[in-house]
């Protein structure tokens, strides 16, 4: 039997929260394409430290959310306490993810949303229960906006640069 090793994994995101009444997981991917993630296989659940392998049932996108099915996991009982908890795969080599940086890299990054254009620098971004938040300077004004796969579209780590979706009417609240 192979022992499993925390850094020999890929830490992929974390759960966000389940998904209906049969133990399905909305996961937030930070280091992978949601094309990326395989249908079969083994996700690793960080549980009190250690990696613990659960079976891949399946794995489907709805709503611009990635669900994941697991085998031992079938309720919702089950799935909430595993919230914000992070998530692990043992990935092959031909998958290289060691190209973007996570979510917490990118303070110092500049922000161009789609509709208005340069929005400002990241200058810190808060670790909430459910999702992480960006802090940007706009004119001397704080501007918050979550980081999620929704709103971030296109990360230019050459550049430093992140393009991003914001939800109608966000930067109009700071204004």
């Amino acid at each position: 039997m192979k022992t499993i090793i925390l850094d020999d994994l890929t830490h992929i995101g974390f759960i966000v929260k389940p998904y209906g009444f049969k133990g399905e997981l909305i996961i937030g991917l930070e280091s992978l394409d949601a094309d990326d993630f395989p249908n079969t296989g083994y996700l690793f659940i960080r549980l009190e430290g250690l990696p613990v392998p659960f079976k891949i049932k399946h794995v489907y996108s709805k709503n611009g959310h990635l669900i994941i099915a697991v085998d031992e996991i079938n309720d919702e009982a089950a799935a909430k306490p595993l919230n914000g908890l992070e998530l692990y795969l043992d990935l092959p080599d031909g998958i290289d993810n060691n190209n973007a940086p996570s979510f917490e890299e990118l303070v110092g990054y500049s922000v161009i949303d789609d509709v208005a254009g340069p929005i400002g620098i990241i200058a810190s971004i808060e670790e909430l229960p459910m999702q992480l938040i960006a802090q940007c300077i706009r004119n001397g004004q704080e501007i918050l906006f979550p980081l999620n796969e929704s709103i971030v579209h296109t990360i230019e780590t050459e550049a430093r640069i992140i393009r991003v979706n914001l939800p109608d009417g966000l930067i109009d609240v700071y204004s």
